[in-house]
């Protein structure tokens, strides 16, 4: 093993710490692995095995999630767009009907109650009169995801996971970050290392939970509008 790439090497089984979520069945089956070779931690706690190969956490070096989160190693990035994106978008007649603008709403969000936006209702009503389209991620399959991310021009959102997705992004899409004014740089550093275009919109949070990232905030609409232009 220490002379073989791991792609190199034939793998018999997969242990996940979890295959509950719908992403990570749609992701496994676009990276082709069987359903036979999927264990889940959840249901198998103890195995036996001649050769086990364990990774690490791919960019966690500090100890702490939140500083590491900041600078996530190009080839995350290029491992995404070579397994997901180059493959998903080989027929670019099935991007022609996306739309050109989208919002990132939170309206499947687990920990809504942790972070939102309080005059929501106010910046939607903006933004479709902006030719915005309002979206909820988990109505969509991943592959669907990858679409409205590679297609759009625009995107606005308040900081959360869903920005994940502009890795799928083109160079040079906007990018309006709606975000509690203590709430880290991810996103940022994500979208620069990604050639996007950049710009947030901060807002005080009304009530703190949990940590500097969390927290309901009001977004300033005159602020909006002109961020908009």
């Amino acid at each position: 093993i220490q002379n073989s790439k791991i792609s190199d090497l034939k793998i018999d089984y997969y242990l996940f710490p979890s295959l509950s979520k719908k992403f990570q069945i749609e992701t496994l089956d676009m990276l082709e692995i069987s359903n036979q070779q999927r264990l889940s931690s959840e249901n198998i706690r103890h195995f036996f095995s001649d050769n086990i190969i364990v990774t690490s956490h791919p960019y966690t070096l500090l100890n702490d999630p939140n500083l590491d989160s900041l600078n996530i190693p190009t080839w995350i990035f290029n491992f995404l767009k070579d397994k997901f994106l180059n493959k998903n978008t080989k027929n670019n007649n099935l991007l022609k009907n996306y739309p050109k603008k989208i919002y990132i709403n939170r309206n499947d969000a687990t920990i809504k109650s942790l972070r939102y936006i309080i005059n929501e209702k106010d910046v939607e009503e903006i933004l479709i009169k902006k030719d915005f389209t309002s979206l909820t991620l988990s109505d969509y399959s991943f592959s669907e995801q990858i679409n409205f991310f590679n297609n759009a021009e625009n995107i606005v959102g308040l900081h959360g996971a869903g920005f994940a997705n502009i890795v799928f992004c083109k160079p040079n899409t906007k990018i309006l970050e709606l975000r509690p004014e203590t709430a880290g740089d991810a996103i940022k550093n994500l979208a620069v290392k990604n050639d996007l275009s950049y710009e947030d919109l901060n807002a005080k949070t009304k009530t703190l939970n949990y940590d500097n990232n969390y927290g309901d905030i009001e977004v300033n609409i005159d602020l909006l509008k002109k961020k908009l232009i």
